[in-house]
């Protein structure tokens, strides 16, 4: 096995199965790993048991239910996956369960580093068959909220997680260059119920922001403490302009 020494979540990861494959997977895992880590340092480790026993065999194992794990990345899978880096200036996650597990090292207001891996977490769900997982998955997906000022892969998730080739476990390595179409659609103009919304939480964060003022201000009953938008016999507008890409609405 040929792994990356700052990679992870499987980038710069290559398995070399005979001694004519190995300059090929070397190469392969280096140039991945130049593009995620701005580093391709490897280090080579065995993948076989070598004939040790292991401590359970197959058919000491009984299977039960189905299970899936999706890693939370800031990356942008519009752009090539290309991993990105910052604050993390909000973070909320789906609660743990029996049934959820949550694996992570970071939490809000830490910094996604360009100098490391970008996962923020990794999302483990499991039900009683492979429907009742996926469900489970995307109903924890849809439970993440990530601010970042960057990109992460949870809507990509979403859209893997419900394609019904997905679905059906008709998966292989090349599912994404096969449905690539599904998983990446054009990009469509945000509802006026959604764009209401923004602008909503535009308002009500600038009255968070407004009520830490006047809590640590020695009038709290001063005007310019206020973010009411009250006049006196004048009616207060608000004109407030949203850009997405190139648009503003």
């Amino acid at each position: 096995m040929i792994k990356a020494v700052r990679g992870g979540g499987g980038k710069g990861m290559r398995i070399a199965r005979s001694d004519s494959d190995f300059l090929e997977q070397l190469e392969s895992a280096r140039r991945e790993a130049r593009k995620s880590f701005n580093d391709d340092v490897m280090l080579v480790e065995k993948f076989v048991a070598a004939g040790e026993r292991l401590p359970l065999l197959q058919d000491d194992i009984t299977l039960r239910g189905h299970s899936f794990e999706a890693r939370i990345y800031a990356e942008d899978p519009n752009n090539d996956f290309l991993p990105g880096a910052g604050p993390l200036l909000h973070l909320s996650t789906p609660a743990a369960d029996q049934n959820t597990r949550l694996e992570t090292g970071v939490r809000e207001g830490d910094e996604v580093s360009a100098h490391y891996d970008p996962m923020i977490a990794k999302l483990v769900v499991w039900g009683e068959d492979r429907s009742a997982a996926l469900k489970k998955l995307r109903y924890c997906l849809r439970q993440y909220n990530v601010r970042l000022g960057l990109n992460t892969n949870i809507d990509f998730l979403l859209s893997l997680s419900g394609h019904p080739e997905f679905e059906a476990g008709r998966v292989s390595t090349s599912f994404i260059p096969q449905n690539y179409s599904d998983l990446f659609p054009a990009p469509r103009a945000p509802s006026g119920e959604a764009i209401c919304q923004a602008a909503l939480g535009l308002v009500l964060q600038e009255r968070k922001h407004t009520q830490e003022f006047t809590q640590a201000s020695a009038d709290p009953f001063s005007p310019f403490g206020s973010s009411s938008g009250w006049r006196n016999n004048v009616q207060f507008n608000r004109n407030m302009t949203l850009q997405l890409g190139d648009e503003s609405k």
